[in-house]
């Protein structure tokens, strides 16, 4: 079996974007809020809101 390994800044940027829902309105800076937002925007909240 071969395990997949994430690295800290991924975990992050995974965990942060569940917290945002369908509807959100964000604000994001760089880096990892940044990828969050987008990664949120990508794959489960689409009609979130981001502000940069």
């Amino acid at each position: 079996m071969n395990a997949q390994s994430y690295s800290p800044k991924e975990m992050m940027t995974i965990m942060a974007a569940r917290e945002i829902n369908d509807g959100d309105v964000v604000f994001a800076g760089t880096g990892i809020s940044m990828l969050a937002a987008t990664a949120a925007k990508l794959i489960s909240a689409p009609h979130a809101v981001i502000f940069f």
